[in-house]
């Protein structure tokens, strides 16, 4: 093998390719979008870097960390303020993790709650070195019911509804009702002591650090995969209005699921087994909608996160200082983000700044949109049984086409980076 494509430019594909480079392989990247980065680019205006996706990593996401060493990044890790707000029907209450006494004193749990939450966690943390957050072979082991219905049980319903289900549903968007218990239990395993980070000029720098010396073609959509024989394959790509094929020795498809999948219909089963077409074809993702406007005037600092029974509307409003004013972000629901997702941006914005005020009062009655990202596949979801079929997925890899993705993984930048790593191995035991 001499030749590989890399198909998608986001943290898989710019970690495979960045690999396969490092082994003296001729690495071509294919990215539809005019940037790489994926889901974590970063949008830079007006002197402000604003991550439109994933915007923080942390102590726990080993690969990441080695990255933002080796590339040089060191400098630019900045920590994430350690307290959090919470707040429902107008109440709120702070959460720092570098005071214990927070804890004690958040009004949404009783005596009892709390007494059991520590005890769970204490359990996990002693466990730490049986989870894997990011590993599907892992999590499997755990693969068994949902992480809504193991925290009821555990925990009981007021720390299930102020505590597990904020800490996971308004950082991923999706579901505790759906989602696998294994993705819970792992992160409070290894969630006493860690440390959350952010990179201040941007998380794309891991990406575009990544690929520098590569053959990056941006503006390049990749539209078929064919095969020319068992070690050969021609990649159909159009760039504009003009069409393109090349032959490859190998490839690595790091897109979204079902992209993944209507890449490579036209694969053979030797190519792409029974398995893996149907976890392809079979995953689902959520959306999500991010908007972010320019207040005038100062407010102050910090994210706030609802919490609480029922649908909620919007997940979060982080505000921050910008210039004069305050760079003003809100994050909407499941909901309200499916609602959306067929309306023209200016549309979401207003919306979404209407929604931001019901939940953040204090916002003020207009500000001006920074920017809009709305994304109908932005997080895959891992629901009851995806890791064990993950993990029999990863069993069938094989050249000369292979996948990566957070889907394979979990809906995380470290879960990205590690999948591009498994990838980028089998091609290279060929």
């Amino acid at each position: 093998m001499h030749r590989v494509a890399v198909i998608g430019g986001g943290p898989a594909g710019c970690s495979a390719a960045f690999l396969l480079r490092g082994a003296g392989l001729d690495v071509v990247l294919l990215e539809a979008a005019g940037h790489v980065g994926g889901r974590t680019h970063t949008f830079r205006a007006k002197g402000i870097a604003l991550d439109s996706g994933a915007g923080f990593f942390t102590s726990f996401y080993p690969h990441v960390e080695r990255y933002v060493r080796d590339l040089g990044l060191a400098h630019d890790r900045t920590p994430v303020p350690s307290g959090t707000t919470f707040s429902c029907a107008g109440r709120r209450a702070v959460l720092d993790r570098a005071d214990p006494w927070s804890f004690w004193a958040y009004p949404f749990l009783s005596a009892r709650g709390k007494t059991r939450f520590l005890a769970y966690g204490a359990g996990l943390t002693l466990k730490r070195g049986r989870f894997d957050p990011f590993d599907p072979q892992v999590l499997s082991k755990h693969d068994d019911r949902s992480a809504a219905e193991a925290a009821r049980e555990a925990l009981g319903e007021d720390v299930y509804q102020y505590l597990v289900r904020p800490s996971i549903e308004s950082f991923w968007f999706f579901s505790c009702e759906e989602i696998s218990q294994a993705l819970m239990l792992a992160l409070y395993a290894r969630a006493a002591g860690s440390r959350f980070y952010t990179l201040a000029g941007g998380m794309d720098q891991i990406c575009t650090r990544l690929v520098k010396g590569i053959d990056v073609r941006t503006g390049c959509r990749a539209s078929a995969i064919h095969a020319r024989s068992e070690d050969e394959i021609a990649i159909e790509w159009e760039h504009g209005d003009m069409p393109h094929a090349e032959t490859f020795d190998g490839a690595v498809v790091a897109t979204t699921a079902s992209q993944a999948d209507w890449l490579t219909r036209k694969l053979p089963p030797s190519m792409v087994t029974a398995v893996q077409r149907m976890f392809l074809g079979s995953q689902r993702y959520v959306a999500n909608v991010h908007c972010a406007y320019l207040a005038e005037g100062e407010l102050p600092r910090g994210v706030t996160f609802s919490c609480g029974p029922g649908e909620l509307p919007v997940n979060a409003v982080g505000t921050r200082p910008a210039g004069s004013g305050t760079l003003v972000q809100v994050f909407l629901g499941r909901g309200p983000s499916e609602e959306l997702a067929g309306s023209p941006l200016d549309e979401v914005s207003a919306e979404a700044w209407r929604l931001g005020r019901s939940f953040h009062p204090e916002l003020p009655e207009s500000a001006r949109t920074f920017a809009t990202f709305k994304r109908a596949e932005a997080i895959p979801v891992h629901e009851v049984g995806r890791y064990k079929l993950a993990a029999r997925f990863a069993t069938e890899q094989r050249p000369p086409v292979v996948f990566a993705g957070d889907y394979l993984a979990t809906a995380a930048v470290e879960g990205a980076v590690r999948s591009g790593a498994w990838a980028s191995r089998v091609l290279l035991d060929r």
